[in-house]
C-alpha cells in the first residue's frame, strides 16, 4: 500500500548546470606562474590556488559584478573586496607557503600586510582570466553567470591492485 502512494508522488530532481575545466595550454598556465610566483612554489601551493579558483563560482560572479563600471562615473573594482576576502583567506590556508606567491624582489619592500592581501587579489585577478572565469567580455558585455566546474577531466585514476 506504501508503495504504491510513492508511485503517484511527483519526482523532481535538479543536474547543476556545469561548466568544462578550463581550457588553458600548460605553457600558458606556466607562464602565469613563472611571471607571478616565486620559483620556489610547490606544485601543491600551485594546485591548491588553480582549485580555490575554479571551485569559488559564487565568489568569482560577485567580483565580477563589480569590475565594469555600468554608469557614467562609476569607479571598476579590479581587486574587488570579495577578490580581496578570498586572497585573505588563501593567504590563511597557505601559511608559510604565502611567501612562495611573490617574487623576491616584491617582498624586499616590505610590504603590509593588506598589501600582500591586495597583491594576492591581483594575482588571483590575473589567474581569472587566464583560466577564463569572468561574466564580462573584453567589451564589458555581460556573458552570463559562471556555472559549476566540472572536474571530471581531472579526477584521478585508481587501480586495485595487491601491496606486494
Amino acid at each position: 500500500m506504501v508503495a504504491m502512494a510513492f508511485i503517484w508522488m511527483p519526482i523532481a530532481s535538479a543536474n547543476p548546470d556545469y561548466t568544462p575545466f578550463p581550457n588553458v595550454t600548460f605553457k600558458v598556465f606556466n607562464d602565469f606562474v613563472k611571471t607571478h610566483f616565486s620559483s620556489h612554489v610547490s606544485l601543491a601551493t600551485v594546485l591548491t590556488v588553480l582549485f580555490t579558483m575554479t571551485n569559488n563560482k559564487d565568489l568569482l560572479n560577485l567580483h565580477a559584478h563589480q569590475q565594469p563600471s555600468k554608469v557614467q562615473g562609476e569607479v571598476s573594482q579590479v581587486n574587488s573586496g570579495w577578490i580581496k576576502a578570498l586572497a585573505h583567506v588563501l593567504e590563511d590556508r597557505l601559511s608559510d607557503a604565502t611567501d612562495t606567491l611573490f617574487h623576491k624582489e616584491d617582498l624586499k619592500s616590505k610590504l603590509t600586510a593588506e598589501q600582500i592581501t591586495s597583491q594576492i587579489g591581483f594575482k588571483l585577478e590575473s589567474l581569472s582570466k587566464i583560466l577564463n572565469l569572468n561574466t564580462y567580455n573584453n567589451q564589458g558585455h555581460y556573458l552570463g553567470k559562471l556555472k559549476l566546474i566540472s572536474e571530471q577531466n581531472t579526477q584521478p585514476i585508481h587501480v586495485i591492485c595487491p601491496v606486494t
